[in-house]
């Protein structure tokens, strides 16, 4: 037996070997194609909330972005629901994947149950947000550049992004790049102000070493904390899994 996995850069094609029987297993089917692929009776579909999701990655150490406040009202002001809705599929997602996954409950703590200051966080709130940036200093917001990939879908995330963060004052000039330019900035981290990335949650204790800790390969905003770091130090050389779960959890 072997498994065979063809490289197909262009979606139609890869949906068209699939529907032809070409194709035997696509994961990750763009919701676009759902609706057609439902109504071929000999297509087995199962749908599920995937873990994982976009964000998008300041440079942490590049002002105004080493403020933690200024990070905090870029959140505020943005509506994570209004993202999940633009892929236009009928399953409840989550605004809270990164970095533990709802689907874990040994690592995931419910937003209900969060300390009030990160419930906060996603209660989206412009007004709230808007005077967030002027207590930090920026009365008049700023602009910024945030450099997207240009897959289907990302143009149009771009947009809403943009129009979300206008309504708190921060003008966004967004930029589109190939894959190729696009990934030498995410590996390279030196894109000037912030980057959209996908994030996939295989588990929490990977997404903290990987996205969280200093220099990490998977963290393109150059995020660093001392205090995260000693305790990521703290979970990886744990070998309990429970006790690695509580901390986990805790941090």
């Amino acid at each position: 037996d072997e498994f065979v996995q063809p490289i197909i850069p262009e979606e139609s094609s890869r949906i068209a070997a699939l529907r032809t029987g070409k194709l035997e297993w696509y994961a990750i089917v763009p919701p676009a194609q759902w609706s057609v692929l439902d109504r071929n009776p000999d297509i087995m579909s199962k749908k599920a909330v995937a873990a994982i999701g976009q964000v998008v990655a300041p440079q942490f150490n590049k002002e105004p972005f080493n403020d933690l406040n200024v990070r905090r009202a870029l959140m505020i002001g943005t509506d994570i629901a209004a993202f999940n809705r633009t892929l236009g599929v009928d399953i409840d997602m989550p605004i809270d994947f990164h970095p533990a996954y709802p689907g874990d409950p040994s690592v995931y703590t419910p937003i209900d149950e969060l300390p009030a200051e990160l419930q906060e966080l996603y209660k989206y709130d412009p007004v709230k947000a808007k005077k967030m940036l002027a207590d930090a200093g920026y009365p008049d917001g700023f602009k910024m550049e945030v450099i997207f990939e240009n897959p289907p879908g990302d143009q149009a995330r771009a947009s809403l992004l943009a129009a979300q963060w206008a309504k708190i004052g921060v003008e966004v000039e967004v930029k589109v790049l190939d894959n190729t330019n696009y990934v030498g900035f995410r590996y390279d981290k030196n894109f000037p102000d912030a980057l959209q990335t996908v994030v996939e949650t295989p588990g929490a204790v990977f997404l903290l070493q990987r996205t969280a800790y200093t220099g990490a390969t998977l963290n393109p905003g150059n995020y660093s904390s001392a205090e995260i770091d000693a305790k990521i130090d703290k979970i990886v050389s744990t070998v309990d899994n429970d006790l690695m779960n509580a901390l986990t959890k805790d941090a």
